[in-house]
């Protein structure tokens, strides 16, 4: 007789990560706001605030988080992790652009702050689907934190639109924890240490430095953020004095340099986080010495996250953050010290392999030395050149005070093509054109000199300090200059 037996399958749980593991009375962040004792937001509080906006969502596939207030993107993005959504980090405000979003993502709710009026009344006349919160202060969480499956898709990352058009990258929950863990790593600041590190980040939460740094930093590691309003240097010092040491600034060169002319008095800063663009050492060695700071740099790509980090003063290459890989495509070269790769690829954990635009030198000690950006090389004659090196360069003249090299419609790979030639636009206002090429002419490869020199008010930098290629382009079409 024959005996048959049922297979039992034993499923295996997806593996999961909890969305903070700080301590219930630990402070993640840190508001003005007088509906919370002390301005302190704790973990209990945090978390009982994005449970209570679960149930004030309305049924959506998507929450969009343009707000520019830090807490109500953290507490957004908290709720669409608990509600098993992801959080559209976009800092877009224009019409146009936010109903590009939600044609490109249907069902999308937006997340609103009170002090979002301009969205609040674009999305009343567009008949958007929209949700207004503030911090309530009556909720306090009592469980255990919740377990985010590892693999979820978390967040939608958009690139800054500096070469071209945004790009989307999804970003997985693991993916995000790993990183954030590993900047925390970097910057001594884990879930041992005894005081947390108090942080005022003047970046927008939505970028993908900002993003990790100022929302996902604190879930994961020592750290508080600052919510108040923090973007010109008077904010900003004001911002320091109201919080205790130690205390960290997340920041950009423009953010830098803006602090060192205000010339403002500040409190003793620990370090200096930088990031989005070049940072001269003559601008991170003042810096440092006027705030009593160490200045590092970050080097990231949205595709990725940030991945290596650098003492600008000191050296002038990379090391990378802790899990990362850089090698050539196809695995030629890994390993190899002192070779060059075009567009490497990057590893990390729970990430698929990225090739990156860049063009680095692989060095000792899991290090680089960043050549240039793929898409900013351009070549001339057999030499070739960064427009990120050669806007430096113009930014550094004695009398300038902005500047950048601009390469209409990206034909960089002909020389001879006369929409080839470079434009340098640059701000100095007490400058002449021609001081300004004699200058460049004492300092670069002729073959690198602009065809003409653009004197311009001001240069369309957004929140990051960079410069969307398509906001040069509208402002040379409107100032007749970019045919010529």
């Amino acid at each position: 007789m024959l005996t048959t037996h049922a297979l039992s399958v034993t499923r295996r749980a997806p593996a999961s990560t909890v969305l903070t593991d700080r301590q219930p009375h630990e402070t993640l962040f840190l508001t003005p706001d007088g509906a919370v004792p002390n301005g302190a937001i704790t973990v209990a509080m945090f978390l009982g605030e994005a449970d209570l906006l679960t149930r004030q969502l309305p049924a959506c596939r998507f929450l969009a988080l343009p707000s520019r207030n830090r807490l109500a993107v953290a507490t957004g993005f908290a709720a669409a992790q608990i509600m098993g959504i992801p959080a559209l980090m976009t800092a877009e405000r224009t019409l146009h652009g936010l109903e590009h979003l939600i044609q490109s993502y249907p069902g999308t709710a937006l997340l609103l702050s009170s002090s979002d009026t301009d969205l609040i009344d674009l999305a009343r006349q567009q008949g958007w689907t929209f949700v207004i919160w503030d911090m309530s202060g009556a909720s306090v969480w009592t469980r255990p934190p919740h377990d985010i499956p590892d693999d979820r898709i978390a967040a939608i990352a958009f690139t800054s639109g500096s070469t071209g058009n945004p790009v989307a990258h999804t970003k997985r929950w693991r993916a995000l924890v790993e990183r954030s863990r590993a900047i925390g790593t970097r910057f001594a600041l884990t879930t041992e240490t005894d005081a947390p590190c108090h942080i005022v980040a003047p970046v927008p939460s939505q970028h993908m430095y900002g993003f990790e740094l100022s929302i996902l930093l604190p879930l994961h590691t020592k750290a508080a953020i600052w919510c108040g309003p923090a973007f010109y240097p008077a904010d900003i010092t004001h911002a320091l004095e109201r919080i205790p040491p130690p205390r960290m600034l997340v920041c950009t060169p423009l953010h830098m340099r803006a602090m060192q002319d205000a010339a403002l008095p500040a409190p003793p800063l620990l370090r200096t986080i930088s990031a989005t663009a070049p940072l001269s050492p003559p601008l991170a060695a003042g810096f440092e010495a006027r705030f009593g700071t160490e200045v590092h740099e970050i080097y990231g790509a949205t595709e990725i996250g940030s991945f290596a980090t650098r003492r600008t003063v000191a050296e002038d290459k990379w090391h990378l953050l802790d899990g990362v890989k850089l090698e050539a495509a196809g695995g030629n070269g890994a390993g190899q010290d002192g070779i060059e790769i075009d567009q490497p690829v990057a590893q990390a954990p729970f990430c698929p392999d990225t090739q990156l635009a860049d063009i680095v030198t692989l060095l000792p000690g899991r290090s680089f030395r960043l050549i240039g950006r793929q898409a900013d090389m351009i070549k001339r004659g057999g030499k070739r050149a960064s427009l990120a090196g050669l806007s430096h360069i113009l930014s550094e003249l004695p009398g300038v005070e902005d500047g950048t090299f601009y390469l209409p419609f990206h034909k960089a790979d002909d020389a001879n093509n006369p929409e080839a030639k470079l434009i340098a636009l640059v701000v100095a206002p007490g400058c002449s054109v021609t001081t300004i090429m004699e200058g460049l002419r004492a300092r670069i490869d002729p073959a690198f000199l602009p065809r003409r020199v653009v004197k311009v008010e001001a240069l369309p930098r957004n929140a990051l300090g960079k410069l969307p290629r398509n906001a040069i382009e509208d402002m040379l079409h409107r100032m007749n200059t970019i045919a010529f």
